[in-house]
């Protein structure tokens, strides 16, 4: 979500179009055995993939932002295809206008290029990226209660982007699925009276990014669903923290940490009732070097 920090979910904002997602699956109270890192559920998005007959153009004017979609065919055999939006906030004009004391804006993308190569194998490039930037509304001659609040609004700004390339083979039973992938977060808030940097009280700084390689096969055994693979992620994460104590006086901690993890999955799935329910058993294993 837009927003969002180490601590936070962000707000109720999605850093892409929900109506460029085929479809969405949810799946509560369970661990997914192919995902690591969850607590007790997951989300599994997929993105639409580009037209193949024709550029489609679609634009959206809402209260709170615009925004535009192109995508089409990027070759004359239409094996390659391409999605691309782009929404922009006008949220700070209308927060501005009925007096709130933040201002919240921000910009988000989202780009999927998908290739044919043959009859049983597509290359994919996915991208989600936003820009997110919160600021004060000052106002001439604030009142004290104006004030005390304004002084306790930290100034942010939060960028973060997801990509990666996704290779997909079919086989006699089902399908092999390569992807490497990045994301990255970094975040960057300040606390002062006014907009001069040089008068911050405190300073906040931090970046984390994961670089993934993930393999996964799934087959079909009678009616059952063997799904199993392996993952490897080199994480990477900082902060730099100053706090002006006094005149000349500023306390500055820097942290930093580099972790590798891997992991292994299996499970096995089978549907009933046509497709209404399903009945699975999985088993995964994580390690790290720490």
């Amino acid at each position: 979500n837009h927003f969002a920090t180490q601590v936070s979910v962000g707000c109720p904002v999605f850093i892409s179009n929900s109506l460029l997602f085929g479809n969405i699956t949810y799946q509560a109270s369970c661990f997914v055995a192919q995902y690591d890192n969850t607590l007790s559920s997951g989300f599994d998005f997929e993105l639409l993939a580009g037209n193949r007959d024709r550029l489609q153009t679609r634009a959206i004017i809402s209260a709170t932002e615009a925004g535009i979609t192109l995508d089409g065919p990027l070759s004359k055999n239409r094996k390659l295809t391409g999605l691309v939006s782009v929404r922009r906030s006008y949220l700070q004009f209308l927060f501005k206008a009925i007096g709130l004391p933040f201002l919240p804006d921000y910009w988000d993308g989202t780009v999927k290029l998908q290739w044919q190569l043959n009859d049983k194998t597509t290359l994919s490039y996915v991208g989600i990226g936003a820009i997110d930037v919160l600021t004060k509304n000052r106002v001439d001659n604030p009142s004290e209660d104006q004030q005390i609040i304004l002084d306790g609004l930290p100034i942010s700004s939060l960028d973060t982007w997801t990509h990666g390339l996704t290779l997909k083979r079919l086989t006699r039973r089902g399908y092999v699925t390569v992807a490497l992938s990045q994301n990255v977060l970094i975040n960057r808030a300040r606390l002062a009276r006014t907009d001069d940097p040089a008068q911050n009280r405190l300073s906040f700084f931090s970046r984390e990014s994961e670089l993934r390689l993930r393999v996964n096969a799934v087959s079909r055994l009678g009616s059952w669903r063997l799904n199993y693979g392996a993952v490897v992620v080199a994480a990477d994460f900082s902060t730099t923290t100053s706090d002006v104590v006094g005149p000349g006086d500023t306390n500055r901690v820097r942290t930093s940490w580099r972790l590798l993890r891997y992991g292994l999955h299996a499970s096995l799935a089978r549907d009933y009732f046509d497709w209404r329910r399903k009945t699975s058993i999985g088993l995964r294993t994580d390690m790290n070097d720490i």
